[in-house]
C-alpha cells in the first residue's frame, strides 16, 4: 500500500493569511492565589542530567504579565537554590522570553532584546549548544547570553504553567505545542515546524517529549514523541499546597493548513500487450492553497501522468502549495510480463475451456486474438499469476479462434472419456455483441431430445434454431442470422428434459 510522508518548505511568514486556522485544543492556565491555587501539567521520567545541548519550545498567549511566568520547569529536589534547576523557560513580568539553566555550580539566564505582547499568540523557542543559549520569537534570533556546563538534573518531574515548590510562580494564559529536544535546533528547523504539527514525532530521536494538547478533555496531556512521557493535568501536591487542572480551550494558534494527498490503490499493468501496458497515475489534492506544484519522482510536472513499466516500480509525488506547504506520497504499479511466443510478440493468458470452464491453462496466443477471449472471461498473464497450477505441462500456441476452440474440444473429450457423466451441458454464444451473424456452440452429457430457441426480454420465440436428438459427448453447432433482428436484447435459450440453459447476447 501507499506510503505517506509530509514535510514543510522552510519559509518566512510576514502576515499570515485567511490560510491560516486554529490546531485543535490548548490548555488555559490560571495564576495563583497567595500560592494555594496551581494550574499545573506535571511530568515525570524526563532526565537531562550530564546534558550540554537542549532546545525548547511553545506556543504562549498571555493574559498577563507576571514575574517570572513558567512555561516549563524543571525543578531539583526540595534544594531551593537556583543552580540546581536543571531549566527554566518563563516569560518575565515585562514580556522578554528567557531560559535559565542550572549546572549545579551556576544559573545562567538568557532574555529576549524584545518583549511579547498580551492576547496574542507567539511562538517562542530557546536553544542551547552547551556554551551559548539563544533565544527566538517567532522564529527570529531574538538575544543570547554565555552558559557553559552541563545540566545538573536529579530527576524530580517537570512542571508546565507553575512552579509550585520553592519560590512559587504562575503562568496566566494559554500554552499550546510544547515541545522538547536534546539537541540544538537550528533556525531553519525551527522555522521549518513553527506553524504546523510534526508529521513524524515518533521517529524523532532527539525530541524528549511533544505535548499537542489536543485530547480536548480529560487529565492527561499525551506525549507524541518516542518517549510516550504523558504529563498529568493538576500534577502532584506538595505539602501545603492545592493542585488544580487547567482548563481544555479551543486553540487558535495560527497554523497553516498543508495539503493532504492520495494516489489512489496500487495498480497492475501487463508488459507486452499495449492496451493493459501503461497506468495512469493522478495526485488527488485536498487542504491546502492552490494553486499546487507536482513533482514526480520520474521527474513529470503533471497531476496525471502516464507510467508503461516493464518491471514492478514504485512511483512517488510531492506536492506542495501556495503557502510552500509540502506533502508526499508513493504508489506502487506492478508488472506481469505477458511476452511469450517467437520474438516475444504473441501474449500469454490463463484460458478457461469454452467446454469445460473449470478447466484453466496457459496459453500463448496471437494479440488479434486477446479481445475475443477476455471477453469470454480469460485473464492477462499464465495461470501461475493468479496462483492457478496450469493443467498442461507445456505452453500451446495459437493464431486463430478455431485453433483454440478445436484444443479445448479435443481435451474435452479426453476428459469426458475419463470421467464420465461429470460434464455439465454447455451453451456458447460467440461473437457477442452480435452485428449480423454468430456462432452458437453446444453439446450433452447424455442422449436427449434438445431445442436451441431464440427470444426476446418479453418471453416471445423469435425462432427455433435446433430440435433433435443430442447424443452424449458430441459438439454441435448452428449458425445465428439476426440480420432482421432489432436492435436489443435477446436470448438464446437451450432446453433438454429438465435442463434449462440460457445465454444473453446484444444485437447491435
Amino acid at each position: 500500500m501507499k506510503k505517506i510522508y509530509s514535510f514543510f518548505i522552510i519559509m518566512i511568514v510576514i502576515g499570515l493569511s485567511a490560510t491560516l486556522y486554529g490546531q485543535n485544543y490548548a490548555l488555559q492556565f490560571s495564576e495563583n492565589s497567595a500560592g494555594l491555587f496551581k494550574n499545573t501539567v506535571t511530568t515525570s521520567g524526563i532526565d537531562v542530567n550530564g546534558n550540554s545541548t537542549l532546545s525548547v519550545e511553545a506556543w504562549v498567549n498571555l493574559n498577563s504579565y507576571r514575574i517570572g511566568s513558567p512555561v516549563l520547569f524543571k525543578e531539583n529536589g526540595t534544594n531551593c537554590v537556583a543552580k540546581f534547576i536543571a531549566f527554566y523557560f518563563f516569560v518575565d513580568e515585562i514580556g522578554k522570553v528567557g531560559l535559565g539553566l542550572g549546572n549545579g555550580t551556576n544559573f545562567n539566564v538568557a532574555l529576549s532584546n524584545n518583549a511579547i505582547g498580551l492576547n496574542e499568540w507567539h511562538h517562542i523557542a530557546a536553544t542551547w549548544d552547551g556554551s551559548i543559549i539563544t533565544i527566538y520569537i517567532d522564529g527570529v534570533a531574538d538575544g543570547s547570553a554565555a552558559a557553559g556546563g552541563q545540566l545538573y538534573d536529579d530527576g524530580l518531574e517537570m512542571n508546565i504553567g507553575n512552579r509550585w515548590n520553592c519560590l512559587r510562580r504562575s503562568y496566566d494564559g494559554i500554552i499550546d505545542e510544547v515541545r522538547i529536544w536534546k539537541d540544538v535546533r537550528t533556525e531553519a528547523e525551527i522555522n521549518a515546524n513553527i506553524y504546523r504539527s510534526l508529521p513524524d514525532p515518533a521517529s524523532e530521536d532527539d525530541l524528549i517529549v511533544y505535548y499537542k494538547f489536543d485530547a480536548g478533555t480529560g487529565t492527561t496531556a499525551f506525549d507524541h514523541g518516542p518517549n510516550g512521557l504523558n504529563g498529568q493535568l493538576g500534577g502532584v501536591i506538595f505539602p501545603s499546597s492545592t493542585s488544580t487542572e487547567p482548563a481544555w480551550v479551543l486553540s487558535t494558534v495560527p497554523f497553516i493548513s498543508c495539503p493532504e494527498v492520495d494516489l489512489g490503490e496500487d495498480q497492475l499493468v501487463y508488459y507486452g500487450y499495449n492496451p493493459y501496458a501503461c497506468a495512469t497515475l493522478t495526485a488527488e489534492v485536498t487542504g491546502g492553497t492552490p494553486p499546487y506544484s507536482y513533482a514526480w519522482s520520474n521527474g513529470e510536472t503533471n497531476q496525471s501522468i502516464e507510467v508503461c513499466p516493464d518491471e514492478p516500480s514504485v512511483y512517488g509525488v510531492t506536492v506542495t502549495d501556495a503557502n510552500d506547504c509540502s506533502v508526499s506520497a508513493e504508489t506502487f504499479v506492478d508488472v506481469i510480463n505477458v511476452k511469450c511466443g517467437w520474438g516475444g510478440h504473441k501474449v500469454l493468458m490463463c484460458h478457461s475451456s469454452f467446454w469445460f470452464p473449470n478447466f484453466q491453462y496457459t496459453i500463448c496466443v496471437h494479440q488479434f486474438l486477446v479481445p475475443w477471449l477476455l471477453y469470454f472471461g480469460d485473464q492477462l498473464g499464465s495461470c501461475n499469476n493468479y496462483k492457478s497450477i496450469p493443467l498442461l505441462g507445456e505452453v500451446p500456441e495459437f493464431n486463430s479462434e478455431k485453433e483454440i476452440q478445436d484444443f479445448d474440444w479435443k481435451m474435452f473429450q479426453e476428459y469426458q472419456l475419463s470421467n464420465p457423466g461429470l460434464i455439465e451441458n454447455s451453451l456458447i454464444v460467440y461473437p457477442n455483441p452480435v452485428q449480423t451473424y454468430a456462432n452458437i456452440e453446444f453439446n450433452s452429457h447424455t442422449n436427449e431430445f434438445t431445442t436451441v430457441e431464440v427470444y426476446d426480454l418479453m418471453g416471445q420465440k423469435i425462432e427455433t434454431l435446433f430440435s433433435d436428438l443430442m447424443k452424449a459427448g458430441q459438439q454441435y453447432r448452428v449458425n445465428l442470422n439476426a440480420s432482421e433482428y432489432r436492435s436489443g436484447t435477446y436470448l438464446i435459450v437451450l432446453r433438454q428434459a429438465e435442463t434449462v440453459k440460457r445465454q444473453k447476447i446484444t444485437l447491435r
